[in-house]
């Protein structure tokens, strides 16, 4: 993400164990979100002004991405995608700055299959966690707000604990 947010302005990067950068995206705004399908077949990629989640098919044993394509389009009034989380599912859960929650969509047809309101407008991104993981932690931002916002949103900038009802799946770690 350019510091100055000027549209087009970055990359998305791909960091190899061997510490090579490869440059996998070629001009976007603000990087967000990125998460993988269980077979590893299909890496899903925000790109917060585009208001959308994009798909691409994922080569594991290349790392290579192509057959770029909106998976969801995110409505207006839900505010703009930010960060996001994948469940054992393949569902995506995907926090909604501006738009005070977190909404968890099906990739394969773009609809909304739920939505968790917050009471912080800026939400941020959210990860599954918990023994089991099975509880969703929700982060929200207070960057912007004015003083009448904040007094009515005070717990702007919280982080947020819910079950959802889904499990999440564990990170895999860094080779490098």
């Amino acid at each position: 993400m350019a510091l100055s947010l000027r549209p087009g302005a970055a990359d998305l990067w791909r960091l190899d164990p061997d510490w090579t950068l490869h440059r996998m995206v070629e001009g976007v705004t603000v990087s967000n979100g990125l998460a993988w399908t269980a077979d590893a077949s299909t890496l899903y990629y925000i790109d917060t002004p585009t208001r959308s989640v994009a798909a691409f098919d994922y080569d594991r044993a290349r790392g290579t991405i192509s057959g770029r394509r909106v998976a969801i389009a995110v409505p207006e009034a839900m505010g703009s995608p930010d960060g996001m989380a994948i469940d054992a599912a393949d569902d995506l859960w995907v926090a909604q700055w501006d738009g005070g929650c977190v909404g968890c969509w099906d990739p394969r047809t773009g609809r909304l299959r739920e939505r968790f309101d917050f009471p912080a407008r800026r939400v941020t991104s959210c990860a599954f966690g918990g023994a089991g993981l099975d509880e969703l932690y929700v982060t929200s931002a207070r960057t912007g707000l004015d003083e009448e916002t904040l007094a009515r949103q005070p717990l702007s900038g919280g982080i947020f604990r819910l079950r959802p009802g889904a499990t999440g799946v564990a990170s895999v770690p860094f080779a490098g």
